[in-house]
């Protein structure tokens, strides 16, 4: 990478990750780490011309090691003393009427039945103020999420703490379904719903080891009638070698020859 290049990738990067991580649809934890690969999407969807896999990137920090950022494994975060003075601060907050978050599809029935909580190494679920910043925090990991509107001020009332990062996103530990206005699941889906849970208690069933196994069943083959022909084949090929033994006997004159010599 050219060095005007380097330069421009890290001034993006240290904005995107010191000092405005909210304005990406980013949050740290609390010390102010980030997985890389939620780095890599965010510098995706930027288009800066950058043409970099989420394994290159974390190969960039190691390489050229800037002096704003270190790297850990899967994580990335700028060095405490370069970083923004409440980047890792969460107050606890009143959030607005309506909040906005994405679920993968292969979660839609799960959520339905037992609410949202975060994945992986994360301990936050993050809410956006608008369905367009959701929508582009749940591309990062599914091209086609479902996007929920949430009551977030009702789920405040009732108890849920929210915090806020920045100054347009908010968190939560977890959010129960009635708070969240969930599209229905497809009408197949639908009637599979619930069937799970009974399909994993009956065990599969196991053929008998009573039963009797056939060469057949464990691949093998059994001649049981042998073609007619296999018999013709045989007595030509007999015939054919007693043939050759006839025809190997010493001629006539050869037989004449050894009698004199006897003689």
């Amino acid at each position: 990478m050219k060095k005007k290049d380097q330069n421009r990738l890290e001034k993006l990067l240290y904005s995107m990750i010191g000092l405005q991580p909210d304005t990406f649809g980013l949050v740290t934890d609390e010390n102010g780490w980030i997985e890389l690969k939620d780095v890599y999407h965010a510098l995706a969807a930027e288009k800066a011309g950058f043409r970099m896999t989420a394994r290159s990137l974390g190969q960039s920090f190691e390489l050229y090691r800037p002096e704003k950022f270190e790297c850990r494994e899967k994580f990335v975060r700028v060095k405490p003393e370069f970083q923004e003075q409440e980047l890792c601060y969460f107050p606890e907050t009143v959030p607005p009427e309506l909040l906005y978050i994405c679920i993968r599809p292969r979660a839609h029935a799960h959520v339905l039945d037992h609410g949202l909580k975060p994945g992986g190494t994360r301990k936050w679920l993050v809410l956006c103020r608008d369905s367009e910043t959701a929508l582009m925090i749940g591309r990062r990991r599914d091209l086609e999420p479902i996007l929920a509107e949430v009551t977030a001020y009702r789920c405040h009332e009732a108890g849920t703490v929210f915090r806020k990062s920045g100054n347009s996103l908010y968190l939560v530990e977890h959010l129960d379904a009635c708070w969240m206005n969930i599209p229905p699941l497809p009408g197949n889906r639908e009637k599979t719903r619930g069937r799970k849970d009974t399909d994993k208690t009956q065990p599969a069933s196991r053929p008998s080891l009573k039963k009797e196994i056939y060469p057949e069943a464990i691949g093998g083959y059994i001649v049981r009638d042998i073609p007619s022909g296999i018999y013709h084949n045989s007595e030509k090929e007999t015939a054919n070698r007693k043939g050759r033994k006839s025809a190997r006997k010493d001629p006539e004159w050869k037989k004449t020859r050894r009698k004199k010599r006897r003689r």
